[in-house]
């Protein structure tokens, strides 16, 4: 009879540990049972979630160039096509937008020279020289990271090149997806 007594005792010490641990809003598992029995104790788990993000961006590396094409005429003074087309230029570093649908934009300037003098048309001059250019970035909005190539093709002149230095610019815009 005392095993019992004590057997007892011990039950409603475990209930009230128990009790007093709900009510701090902690859990207790008390398990047990028989000896040999097969009782198998709660598994407490904690489950953690991460986020983060990243923002659309782009990137162009080196900001500025050049591509210097030397003498641009032949000897009667027309348009040397040949020192134009299919020159090219290649970015330092790589362009890339890691934005879905970030987009980009090319804008050319044609050459252009000293300002012509009065009548300089009328006798067959010009200061400017159009082009078109070709280039590898993708014809869709899309992600990408490459360098940039930048080819000068179809040139043309409307008459005898006036003497002087010209300048014209090709630039490469990119826009991050918003």
């Amino acid at each position: 009879m005392q095993k019992r007594i004590v057997s007892a005792a011990a039950a409603l010490i475990a209930l009230g540990l128990a009790g007093a641990a709900s009510a701090a809003g902690q859990s207790t598992d008390i398990t047990g049972g028989a000896p040999g029995s097969s009782s198998t104790p709660a598994t407490p788990s904690y489950a953690l979630s991460i986020s983060g993000q990243v923002a659309a961006a782009c990137s162009a590396g080196a900001y500025s160039d050049s591509l210097n094409l030397q003498n641009i005429t032949n000897a009667d003074g027309t348009l040397n096509t040949g020192a134009i087309n299919g020159q090219f230029k290649q970015s330092a570093s790589k362009f890339w937008c890691n934005g879905v649908n970030s987009t980009y934009s090319v804008t050319v300037s044609s050459l252009k020279g000293p300002t012509l003098p009065s009548g300089a048309t009328a006798a067959g001059f010009t200061n400017e020289v159009t082009y078109k250019v070709t280039h590898n970035l993708p014809t869709t909005p899309a992600l990408f990271n490459d360098y940039v190539k930048i080819t000068l093709t179809q040139s043309a002149a409307t008459g005898l090149l006036i003497a002087g230095s010209y300048t014209g610019s090709v630039v490469v815009t990119l826009t991050a997806a918003s």
